[in-house]
């Protein structure tokens, strides 16, 4: 597995895996929480400039490797 280069894009890929962390999970939480926490997710995703491309890896495994292939 690929390492990361520097603390910078060790710390950027910590913010887009708690933002992954907060769109993947599967609570027993109100409807309508569960519908805010995705949006607040995918919002911040975007305002982090991560494109949509994200959404498609759940494992913490895969979206490292999404990240260090193509955020970096």
């Amino acid at each position: 597995m690929k390492k990361f280069k520097n603390i910078k894009q060790e710390k950027r890929f910590a913010k887009l895996i708690s933002i992954a962390t907060i769109y993947f999970q599967d609570p027993e939480w109100e409807s309508n929480i569960i519908t805010y926490s995705k949006e607040y997710a995918i919002n911040e995703a975007k305002r982090l400039k991560f494109n949509d491309e994200w959404l498609k890896f759940s494992t913490y495994e895969d979206l490292k490797k999404w990240f260090l292939d193509n955020c970096c």
